[in-house]
């Protein structure tokens, strides 16, 4: 099982840089942009549908519910729900001021719930009562809250940001445990198994793999340049990171040695990657385009 990417085309996809990429259940995916646009694209990479100045600013985060439904946040603090209506995806309800300043991240719970996180140092939890939503919780952070996970199995919320890395307990919210790794990266916090999750976006230039069992740090690995992105494919046992260095490095999970260098992968900033059907992978960027990579036979 070959775990070396190659390039295998190249999309140029939006007027501005992009900053989300999200995939629906039939292979289809969306892009967001800087450019304040959403994109949907088929499984051969073709634009289907274009939705110009979906939010008034730039869009940070799509978050896919399933075939005809996702939802979108953004720097203008709103969070916008969309869904599909004579095959075209129309937005059907808005959460004005949803936030006090730019909304990164939105982490489904099920079809009624959801947290949110921002730049006003805030995670909120979001409920569907008569088809309202309301925030019943909020979970604050002294700075900047730039990234979510939620690891079901553990009951645990991760929150991320530039104080540091917090453990709560997901049921009831109480604190349980905090890190002093900063991370400036919305799509820089991963799971890789039961008992580890790993972290970039450090000024320091230092990725931290985390044992989320005892919240001890297990291994730091350095870096070159701010990690931005992260991504882990299970099957194969590797992760790969992109950001500031323009490079994208894949590394063994088992024991984080680094197995290749892509330099200028991109042309500039690498913002995230996202998993596509049939082996590929689409790498995103600051340069507008949308890279596609398959593992080499």
């Amino acid at each position: 099982m070959s775990k070396k990417l190659i390039e295998s085309n190249i999309i140029g996809a939006h007027y501005s840089y992009i900053t989300s990429i999200a995939l629906f259940p039939s292979g289809k995916f969306a892009s967001v942009s800087d450019d304040k646009s959403i994109k949907i694209w088929n499984i051969n990479f073709i634009p289907i549908q274009t939705i110009k100045n979906a939010h008034n600013e730039i869009i940070y985060n799509i978050t896919i519910e399933n075939e005809n439904n996702f939802i979108t946040s953004s720097h203008d603090k709103t969070i916008k729900f969309w869904r599909k209506k004579n095959n075209k995806f129309e937005n059907f309800n808005i959460l004005k001021k949803a936030h006090e300043k730019s909304i990164f991240k939105i982490i489904l719970i099920s079809s009624k719930s959801f947290f949110s996180c921002s730049f006003d140092n805030t995670v909120k939890l979001w409920e569907k009562f008569n088809d309202i939503y309301q925030c019943n919780t909020i979970i604050m952070h002294l700075k900047n809250i730039w990234n979510l996970l939620i690891i079901n199995d553990k009951n645990l919320l991760i929150t991320s940001g530039t104080e540091g890395l917090f453990f709560w307990n997901l049921k009831i919210f109480n604190f349980i445990y905090k890190i002093e790794k900063g991370c400036y990266g919305f799509n820089s916090l991963i799971r890789l198994d039961d008992y580890r999750i790993i972290i970039g976006g450090d000024l320091k230039l230092v990725m931290s793999v985390i044992n989320i069992i005892n919240f001890e740090i297990i291994q730091e690995i350095n870096c070159s340049s701010l990690i931005c992105a992260i991504y882990y494919f299970p099957k194969k046992k590797i992760f790969i990171t992109g950001g500031k260095g323009k490079e994208i490095k894949v590394y063994d999970s088992e024991n984080y040695k680094c197995l290749q260098i892509i330099n200028d992968a991109h042309d500039n900033i690498i913002n995230g990657f996202c998993e596509l059907k049939n082996g590929y992978v689409a790498s995103y960027s600051w340069d507008r385009n949308i890279k596609i990579w398959k593992f080499e036979n």
